[in-house]
């Protein structure tokens, strides 16, 4: 997960969500100190991920112009539009059913 933040101080906007469990990598701009859509950014998610950005990454994002960067490292790309949209293009991307993308 790569997240443009205005930081986690004096309230940590992300503590409930559990990102750490959520997602294999969690990249938060104020921490890291670069923002979407600068490719050192995703650059810095693929190191996260100890895996090359092509071939190996999906970055979905709802803004368009965070895609083209991601898209030229290599990475494939989902523009979010609506969940059900984005669940198909998972799923085609996957080769998986959409039940096994839902989590229990």
């Amino acid at each position: 997960m790569i997240t443009n933040s205005w930081g986690t101080a004096p309230y940590d906007p992300y503590a409930a969500y559990q990102l750490d469990q959520q997602f294999d990598a969690v990249v938060i701009s104020s921490q890291v100190g670069l923002r979407k859509p600068e490719p050192a950014v995703y650059r810095r998610a693929a190191d996260e991920l100890a895996v090359p950005p092509w071939g190996r990454i999906m970055f979905v994002d709802d803004i368009v112009a965070n895609l083209q960067p991601a898209h030229e490292l290599g990475m494939a790309v989902i523009h979010h539009v609506d969940p059900a949209r984005t669940v198909r293009k998972l799923e085609r991307l996957l080769g998986l059913s959409a039940r096994l993308l839902r989590r229990p």
